[in-house]
């Protein structure tokens, strides 16, 4: 998803204002270590499974509020 945004605000597809989808990369790399650490012991890994909903949640509306405040 990074990627994506990234590579599609390179090419000029999306407005710089898409970049706010970056933001949740804070929260990301934390619990994709958190994931693979507890990820033999289910009832802690469950947390981070959660938040990681949260994170594909919140990436395209960061994306998307970014996005209309560069074209506002």
């Amino acid at each position: 998803t990074y990627l994506v945004i990234l590579g599609a605000v390179g090419a000029g597809w999306l407005p710089r204002g898409a970049l706010l989808g970056l933001a949740t990369l804070a929260l990301a790399i934390p619990t994709a270590v958190i994931a693979y650490r507890r990820a033999d012991d289910i009832p802690r890994l469950i947390p981070a499974l959660g938040l990681n909903v949260f994170i594909n949640l919140l990436t395209p509306v960061l994306t998307a509020v970014g996005m209309m405040l560069i074209e506002a």
